[in-house]
């Protein structure tokens, strides 16, 4: 329940209950959004995850690959809420705006490690790339499987 909604329901100002909940040491928390999972999507990801790590347990032999992309950009984050100007007498524009471009520069980096514990030097891919999955292949064939020992 909201605390402004106990605030309301019990007729007291909602500092009041802030105060209280915080004596009674509880916290307000943000709400946090997370994926709808039935039971059933739940079983799925346990059994997948079971077949998974049996699949490892039983072919130690294989070299599995784990890659992860990031695309880095230029632009500064900026959150209305939380970055403010404090200032006394007249605002200037130049002090509140923020500059925002539609589209910022960016980069992408690609990293695999093994299985086996060996890592590869990142890659980086040229400005507003876009990585297929033949590229992703043609990766693999070309800088990867030629690198690991067999």
């Amino acid at each position: 329940m909201k605390m402004s909604e106990l605030a309301k329901k019990k007729s007291v100002d909602p500092s009041t209950v802030s105060k209280a909940v915080k004596a009674a040491g509880g916290r307000s928390l943000r709400k946090v959004e997370r994926p709808l999972l039935t039971q059933r999507h739940r079983d799925l990801r346990l059994d997948r995850c079971r077949r998974i790590l049996s699949d490892l347990k039983h072919n130690g032999d294989r070299v599995v690959f784990f890659s992860d992309e990031k695309t880095f950009t230029v632009d500064p984050v900026y959150n209305k809420q939380n970055n403010r100007v404090i200032c006394f007498g007249n605002v200037s524009n130049v002090i509140r705006s923020v500059s925002k471009t539609n589209t910022s520069a960016s980069v992408m980096m690609l990293g695999i490690v093994a299985s086996t514990g060996d890592k590869m030097p990142p890659i980086w891919f040229p400005t507003g790339y876009r990585l297929t999955g033949a590229d992703y292949l043609e990766l693999l064939k070309t800088k990867v499987l030629h690198r690991s020992p067999r």
